[in-house]
């Protein structure tokens, strides 16, 4: 299809949408690849975030011009010297029309500036990671305090870096909430965590209803489409809305409520519990308690590490004010067996920790479930 071109040219064969369907030439001295491992990955994906952009123009101006021959200059995203693509929008002499791209180096060094260029790199990372399906949920189990049954999970975001391997939010939720992607990234995660209940049920006995407790950013609240893709999740996924627990930061107590309390108004209407997570840490006042319309209080889990005095005060206060509100308290961090009766003489009715499960990929849910219950 490309052999009209010099055998040791670098050239690319990309459709229409970008993705790379056939290759010439020895790509391994530029992206460490061979060409052959490059095919159904779009060509941007190896151009540096700095000169993306510029890039992406070029590609538009091209599937506007066939037959005419257009010029870019970028670095790639592993090395920091020069490269020139160029761009031909042709039938191919297999009658396919399609976009040739072919790369020639240049002798210049680019340099960048390492920060910016990490920071850069992580936010096309991100947008990357989302487009190939990179992020994964796992699970950790909520527990009856005092049975040790397990009432539902908490879906925790990992991402599974081709590079860096399973990282956790804290290596990535900060860009994310800087560079405006939480939105999508919450979407997904909602997505993914009631199609992942509804496989469970699926093969759990009839009176076992499980609840799915996912996080919920700040700026979700405020999003105009965040209620109504809950229910549209919920009734796609064919559960009820009281098995999905959308858990809040006291981050959303800062500045005006009005957004959020109509949010939080409209999942009361449809059914859907919400709780305060890592409660005790931020923001909160009892006003507000009650103006978030919440049903869930979560005990951050730095009060129970070393179990002093004053954090044991605190947790009975937390625990009394949540019977007292009407609310379900969830303590988090459990770790030890002795933690575990504490909470259960405070009259805390769940948990969750090490203590029961670390949290689990996917695959490992039904069998931790066996090992307590009769999967059918």
């Amino acid at each position: 299809m490309l052999s009209h071109f010099a055998p040791r040219e670098p050239v690319l064969l990309v459709n229409s949408a970008g993705v790379i369907i056939d290759t010439l030439g020895s790509w391994q001295p530029l992206l460490g690849r061979e060409g052959s491992e490059l095919c159904g990955h779009h060509w941007w994906d190896y151009v540096h975030p700095r000169d993306l952009a510029e890039m992406r123009a070029v590609w538009d101006q091209v599937l506007q011009a066939p037959g005419v021959r257009v010029s870019g200059w970028c670095a790639l995203r592993t090395q920091n010297r020069k490269l020139e693509l160029t761009f031909l929008n042709e039938l191919t002499n297999l009658g396919v029309r399609a976009v040739v791209i072919t790369a020639t180096t240049i002798d210049q060094e680019v340099p960048f500036d390492e920060e910016v260029t990490q920071v850069q790199g992580g936010m096309y990372d991100l947008n990357l990671a989302l487009t190939q399906q990179q992020f994964v949920l796992h699970y950790q189990p909520v527990v009856d305090v005092a049975t040790g049954a397990t009432v539902g999970f908490e879906a925790l975001m990992r991402w599974q870096h081709p590079q860096r391997g399973l990282l956790g939010p804290g290596e990535f939720i900060p860009l994310a909430e800087a560079r405006g992607l939480m939105v999508p990234l919450g979407r997904w995660v909602l997505r993914q965590a009631l199609r992942q209940l509804a496989e469970w049920q699926a093969r759990l006995p009839d009176w076992l209803r499980l609840q799915m407790h996912v996080n919920v950013a700040p700026v979700q609240l405020t999003d105009p489409d965040f209620v109504s893709d809950v229910v549209a999740g919920l009734q796609s996924a064919g559960l009820q809305p009281q098995q999905l627990v959308l858990e809040i930061t006291e981050g959303v107590l800062v500045g005006g409520l009005t957004a959020v309390h109509d949010t939080l108004s409209r999942l009361r209407e449809c059914g859907v519990p919400v709780g305060l997570d890592d409660f005790g840490t931020g923001y909160s006042s009892l006003g507000r308690l009650h103006d978030l319309a919440i049903q869930y209080l979560k005990i951050d889990r730095s009060f129970l590490v070393g179990m002093g005095p004053r954090a044991q005060a605190i947790v009975a206060a937390m625990v009394n004010l949540g019977a007292s509100l009407g609310l379900t308290v969830v303590a988090e961090g459990v770790e030890t067996e002795m933690q575990r009766l504490w909470l259960q003489r405070l009259g805390c009715p769940l948990a969750q920790g090490y203590l029961f499960a670390r949290p689990l990929p996917a695959t490992q849910v039904l069998p931790f479930l066996a090992q307590r219950l009769t999967v059918r």
